[in-house]
């Protein structure tokens, strides 16, 4: 970073025991800015005329693994089918999740015994949206099991679970199908398809797309937007393509 008249030439990173921290201290003046995970934290900021709220299109969407150990193509077919995406979306994040267009199943043939849904702790969305869904599934629909970061992640490697939340990537396009690749650094679940890998390798999105919905690895719920909360005294920000800060660069401080 090159340094100039108002520009910001030093960035500190405060962490908290809680994600209710953060958001309170930057209610209450003692922070700039905040990473909003939590859409619904938005009207908590409206009106507060020394914060702003910055947006930029979702990189990562929310979405439902299954476990392709546990769970049949077939089953894990049914379950996408099932999921009715539009209201989960709206009754976890109201209108700040644009959910995915899928095709529904009045019917579908789902396990006779109830799905275990497993989520990381601290991510408030995350919990939301398991809740959401078990309610969703009904009888299908088992226990919300919390764990840690490091617990989801080693059950995801043993697909040792029925049901997973996650935050995949989707944004650029392609994204959606690379990342199911099945030499993928984020291909989180060991998903595995050669009519995926097939179509990738041949650079047809579309096809490997329509494969993955033949045989998901998940269900697509929605994807939210990125949001931040900053002090109205900087000028230009704007959320990175990929990374929050990537344009602090051209931020600027107004005396």
């Amino acid at each position: 970073m090159v340094p100039g008249l108002g520009k910001i030439d030093e960035v500190l990173l405060l962490g908290f025991p809680t994600p209710r921290d953060p958001f309170a201290r930057t209610l209450a003046g003692d922070a700039d800015l905040l990473i909003v995970t939590d859409p619904k934290q938005l009207e908590f900021f409206q009106g507060i005329s020394r914060l702003r709220i910055i947006r930029a299109h979702g990189a990562n969407a929310i979405a439902v693994a299954m476990g392709l150990n546990r769970l049949s193509r077939a089953t894990r077919s049914a379950i996408a089918a099932a999921l009715p995406v539009d209201s989960i979306s709206r009754l976890v994040f109201g209108n700040e999740c644009p959910a995915f267009s899928v095709g529904r199943d009045k019917n579908p043939v789902l396990p006779a015994r109830a799905l275990e849904i497993t989520v990381f702790r601290q991510d408030l969305a995350l919990e939301r949206t398991a809740l959401a869904v078990a309610r969703a599934l009904g009888r299908h629909g088992g226990d919300v099991r919390l764990v840690s970061v490091a617990d989801a992640f080693r059950l995801a490697k043993s697909q040792d679970f029925d049901l997973l939340l996650l935050r995949p990537l989707v944004w650029p396009a392609s994204s959606a199908a690379l990342v199911w690749a099945s030499d993928s650094p984020y291909n989180q679940i060991g998903y595995s398809n050669p009519k995926v890998d097939a179509a990738l390798r041949g650079g047809d999105w579309a096809r490997a797309l329509q494969e993955l919905r033949e045989d998901p690895p998940v269900a697509f719920i929605c994807t939210p937007e990125r949001l931040a909360v900053v002090d109205s005294r900087v000028k230009n920000p704007q959320v990175g393509p990929y990374g929050y800060l990537e344009t602090l660069p051209d931020w600027e401080i107004s005396e």
